[in-house]
């Protein structure tokens, strides 16, 4: 008998966390989050990201997926506004600031976003301060603070 291995991209969230969101749900929010959960890892949309993100729903699986959109476009719009990615990303500091690996890669994220700043139109005004709160937290992490 043989067995295959399947890759995480192949996977979806209620299979690598083990367990399903079942009804009911409150929010069309948490109904979106419980239908991606059940959609494989390498065919997220941005949005269905963004929802399992902000819910801090698999997020060790999930910021990769994220990190690597994000690193080619890092003001990506994912459901209503440019950057919402990356907020969501930055909301999940509680899980990445202590981990060299993906706040290495989000510091580069931040600063590419910051450069981008100046040549797009956004939104959300709060979007550069939080970028900056987020690069400072990193720096002090970083630096051992």
């Amino acid at each position: 008998m043989s067995y295959r291995i399947r890759p995480i991209a192949e996977k979806c969230v209620d299979e690598l966390l083990g367990y399903t969101l079942r009804p009911p749900l409150a929010t069309a929010e948490m109904k979106m989050v419980a239908a991606a959960r059940r959609v494989a890892l390498r065919d997220l949309s941005a949005d269905q990201l963004r929802a399992l993100i902000t819910q801090g729903e698999g997020l060790t699986y999930l910021l990769p997926f994220a990190l690597a959109r994000l690193e080619r476009d890092p003001l990506l719009e994912a459901s209503s506004l440019r950057g919402d990615l990356l907020s969501a990303v930055l909301q999940a500091e509680v899980f990445w600031i202590a981990r060299p690996e993906p706040r290495e890669r989000i510091r580069a994220v931040i600063a590419e976003a910051l450069a981008r700043l100046a040549t797009v139109r956004i939104v959300d005004g709060e979007m550069e301060p939080r970028l900056q709160t987020a690069l400072a937290r990193i720096e002090q992490v970083s630096a051992g603070r």
